[in-house]
């Protein structure tokens, strides 16, 4: 990873941690599916997976479609692992 790409890595990272203390324990979870499906598109899929873990943890069963949309990007990308792991 380039030095441009870790430091976009870095400042999405400091934004998702403060999305997360602002909104994960909000009664909407509208806000974190958009997140979600964010991530997914440009491609941070572990960032995408982390979040559905977190809203898992907190017994917030809602992200369905954000669960297999990530399902589809890994197994097209190839990343069965990661794909398993979902499961």
């Amino acid at each position: 990873m380039d030095t441009e790409n870790m430091g976009e890595l870095l400042s999405f990272q400091s934004f998702y941690f403060a999305f997360n203390r602002t909104f994960m324990h909000s009664a909407s979870p509208v806000y974190v599916l958009m997140l979600i499906d964010s991530c997914i598109h440009l491609g941070w899929l572990e960032m995408a997976h982390d979040i559905l873990n977190d809203m898992d943890a907190a017994g917030d069963l809602t992200g369905f479609t954000q669960h297999m949309a990530l399902l589809t990007a890994y197994y097209s990308r190839k990343m069965f692992k990661e794909a398993k792991a979902l499961l």
